[in-house]
């Protein structure tokens, strides 16, 4: 019968109990060894929040500010995706017009690079026969 077949509950799943995690992945990140950075360039700092219509950049140092307004992103749409290039150098913003970068080193300078707008999208287009 199923009942004889079964071993009873210990409370801890099969593979927890000879050590092994069942979830390959989550446990990766238990090493303490640092991680090296390109030069100059620290750990992350930024936290870019994203609502339905507009975006906010917040600076993480000894306490957190917001520093929406002095950055080359744009807070005028929402962010569909963001993360760090060139080793960290570079933060870059995707939203649904444009791609914008801005300096992680310096998050107020001017972008190092023009940010890079979509093609309008069409939402009508009409046509006349003559």
């Amino acid at each position: 019968s199923l009942a004889e077949a079964t071993p009873p509950a210990t409370g801890k799943r099969p593979r927890e109990e000879s050590g092994e995690d069942e979830r390959p992945g989550l446990g990766a990140g238990t090493d303490t060894t640092a991680v090296s950075q390109a030069p100059g360039v620290g750990p992350h700092r930024f936290v870019l929040v994203s609502g339905s219509s507009r975006s906010m950049v917040l600076e993480t140092t000894d306490s957190i500010e917001e520093i929406s307004r002095s950055t080359p992103l744009d807070i005028e749409a929402a962010t569909l995706c963001a993360g760090s290039i060139l080793s960290g150098h570079l933060v870059v913003q995707v939203t649904p017009r444009r791609i914008c970068f801005m300096r992680a080193a310096e998050p107020r300078a001017p972008s190092p690079q023009a940010p890079v707008d979509f093609a309008p999208q069409v939402t009508h287009a009409a046509s006349t026969i003559a």
